[in-house]
């Protein structure tokens, strides 16, 4: 397999690692800061058609020799939201918690979405295709697992609680941007893809 697609599978094994640490927990961190059931779900329900506006909007713009940039970016904000959470916790700004929330999920979810348009720069393969979702399955996994066996329990001078894992997820998340800010994928010449919208891309 080639080094940048190994490279980039273990960008999304970070990202999913994250994900498992910042999931698991979400919703009791939402109602620990006060947010009642029915305004959780309303996030939730908000935050999906986002994302479907979005993803198609984004479809439309986001060309495959821009992915990269793309990626980078949105992973910058995801840690940034991470580490807005990990500070607003328990500060009652409920509005910028609702906001930074539904920010979010869209941008966990075109990460995603962008994650095999972008190895399809270096190779296609449907292997690696199927290999990209047992990695984030895995990955998202062992993070719910540990998740569970750690909350509550203190290692050293650190405990591990709710808000703790925010910080976490947003460590991952950096470490997987510095990890996709390495890898040069402009050095595989595409010329007969290069020029076709990610739209065309999710269609094949």
């Amino acid at each position: 397999m080639n080094k940048d697609v190994k490279k980039i599978l273990i960008v999304l094994f970070l990202f999913a690692l994250g994900g498992g640490f910042f999931y698991n927990f979400q919703e009791l961190w939402m109602l620990s800061n006060n947010l009642s059931v029915s305004t959780i779900s309303i996030i939730f329900a908000l935050a999906a058609l986002l994302t479907i506006s979005i993803l198609y909007i984004c479809s439309s713009l986001v060309r495959k020799d821009k992915l990269k940039k793309f990626i980078l970016g949105l992973l910058l904000v995801k840690f940034i939201c991470m580490f807005a959470l990990f500070f607003l916790n328990r500060s009652n700004l409920l509005i910028i918690i609702k906001f930074i929330m539904l920010v979010e999920y869209t941008v966990d979810v075109e990460i995603f979405s962008s994650f095999y348009p972008l190895i399809t720069r270096i190779t296609k393969d449907d292997k690696i295709y199927a290999l990209k979702s047992i990695i984030y399955d895995a990955a998202y996994y062992i993070g719910v697992l540990i998740t569970i066996v750690l909350l509550n329990r203190t290692i050293g001078l650190f405990n591990f609680s709710l808000n703790s894992y925010i910080l976490i997820a947003g460590i991952l998340y950096l470490c997987a941007f510095v990890l996709l800010l390495s890898i040069n994928v402009d050095k595989y010449k595409d010329s007969e893809k290069d020029n076709i919208s990610y739209a065309q891309v999710i269609k094949y």
